[in-house]
């Protein structure tokens, strides 16, 4: 932060603003909605991924406006981007055997999220910190930009994947369900995870432009609404299953219209 409330400025205030806003609202709706001791993977993951975004806007803040030590900062950041990444995808698997049966698919989509992130998590912070904090610091500043673009990239591809397959699925289930009430949920997801999916392009265009400071700060925002998008076109995915279940399992089996 160069002192002076520049354009820069305004967009890191007003994103990471937006972020928590979003995340405290996602909280309360949370709160009220769901017993926390019957919790399950989505509950966990979907409270996870508002506690992660929190932690990476104020670690964020903190590294910009130098409010503290720049290590507090990067720790706090550096573990909600951890939560905030991993906890979104658990979000959207945990609710996607709803519409695939496939367990082979569902097996290797879990197994992919654990893998990106045991590797690509500690990765990334070691050349992060090693970077910023070391002894030498110059080859992990070179090899940290590059890291950066991977890391972000491959998850990327994770999220297509995610919501690929909620379209995919979403897609075909268009084709065997008339009711009115159901084609209209089935569309809004599909529109979701289409939006998802050019959320994060953006994301990733801004990251190869080099836009540093900017990404960091539109990624908060961007993780922050994709959550309230899937908190709520997910919730309704649950009821209409709940409420079509024998409608869903022939559309699943491959059966006629009704």
């Amino acid at each position: 932060w160069s002192g002076t409330f520049d354009a820069t400025a305004v967009t890191v205030t007003l994103c990471s603003g937006l972020s928590l806003y979003n995340v405290l609202e996602l909280g309360l709706l949370i709160y009220l909605t769901f017993n926390l001791r019957n919790g399950g993977l989505y509950l966990w993951s979907l409270s996870i991924s508002c506690f992660a975004i929190v932690l990476y806007n104020i670690g964020f803040l903190i590294e910009y406006y130098r409010l503290t030590y720049t290590a507090v900062g990067k720790a706090l950041d550096g573990l909600g981007w951890m939560g905030m990444v991993t906890g979104q995808a658990l979000v959207l698997y945990s609710r996607l055997g709803l519409i695939l049966h496939d367990q082979r698919i569902l097996r290797a989509v879990k197994w992919l999220i654990i893998w990106n992130a045991l590797t690509l998590h500690p990765m990334t912070e070691v050349f992060n910190f090693a970077a910023n904090f070391g002894s030498n610091r110059e080859p992990f500043a070179r090899g940290y930009v590059y890291v950066e673009k991977i890391q972000m990239t491959i998850f990327c591809i994770q999220e297509f994947i995610l919501s690929g397959l909620y379209l995919w699925q979403t897609f075909k289930l268009l084709k065997v369900i008339q009711k009115a009430n159901a084609r209209r949920t089935m569309w809004q997801l599909f529109i979701i995870n289409a939006i998802i999916i050019v959320l994060d392009i953006g994301l990733l265009v801004i990251e190869y432009k080099n836009y540093r400071v900017i990404e960091q700060t539109v990624k908060g925002f961007v993780y922050s609404t994709k959550l309230k998008m899937e908190f709520a076109i997910l919730g309704k995915l649950v009821d209409l299953v709940h409420a079509t279940q024998r409608t869903l399992s022939t559309a699943f089996a491959g059966g006629e219209d009704y």
